[in-house]
């Protein structure tokens, strides 16, 4: 949640700075770029959990934090 909080801050300030000096194709092409960036984070770090039950998967996470 505070990645998310500092994340949307920056978000804000950006736009505006992005808008002001380059136009408004500027603050769309850096966030469609961050999304894609999102996409392959998710993709990579979020384990997968279709078909598996609760305790399957906070074994599969405490296994994972040691």
């Amino acid at each position: 949640m505070a990645v998310y909080s500092i994340l949307i801050s920056c978000t804000t300030k950006i736009f505006h700075l992005l808008d002001n000096y380059f136009g408004l194709y500027a603050p769309f092409l850096f966030f469609s770029l961050s999304c894609f960036v999102s996409t392959f984070l998710v993709l990579y770090f979020v384990p997968e959990t279709k078909g598996k039950t609760l305790e399957q998967i906070q074994q599969s996470l405490k296994k994972s934090e040691t």
